[in-house]
């Protein structure tokens, strides 16, 4: 749905996916800009797809595959949102060392702050974390802001 100069810039072009649809025997896998349920059915209404794959759209959002499964919305409460968060900078300190597990909790961190109020703030002090207490921390103000 895009072209390799794209890249992620633009909008998925649905028109192309649909027309490869139409003119290949085996199944076709839609992607690009699946960031909300309605984004996915769109994708399924206009072109006709098999499957949708997604990439981004699930950053700081993992509840988009319930929604899509369940076909309905979910809103996650802020402490949800947060303690869904907590663990996945968990699992990044499983997996990494702690220098490199808190350099990206910086960057999936801000995608879970994405929407809240003073969000643009939070995000930008996510790039000076150099502990995960720094993101306890930042968690306490935002509830505080948020609630």
């Amino acid at each position: 749905g895009r072209t390799r100069k794209q890249m992620y810039s633009g909008k998925v072009n649905l028109e192309i996916i649909k027309q490869v649809k139409q003119n290949v025997g085996v199944p076709v896998i839609g992607n690009g800009d699946i960031f909300t349920l309605e984004d996915y059915r769109e994708m399924c209404e206009k072109t006709g797809v098999d499957l949708v794959m997604i990439g981004r759209g699930s950053y700081g959002n993992p509840w988009l595959f319930a929604e899509i499964k369940s076909d309905k919305h979910i809103s996650p409460t802020l402490d949800e949102r947060l303690n869904v968060c907590l663990h996945h900078v968990e699992l990044l300190q499983k997996y990494y060392d702690e220098y490199t597990a808190i350099h990206i909790a910086r960057r999936v961190v801000s995608y879970y702050l994405k929407g809240l109020r003073s969000s643009a703030h939070y995000r930008n002090l996510c790039h000076s974390f150099n502990s995960y207490e720094d993101i306890l921390l930042l968690f306490e103000e935002v509830k505080k802001t948020n609630f």
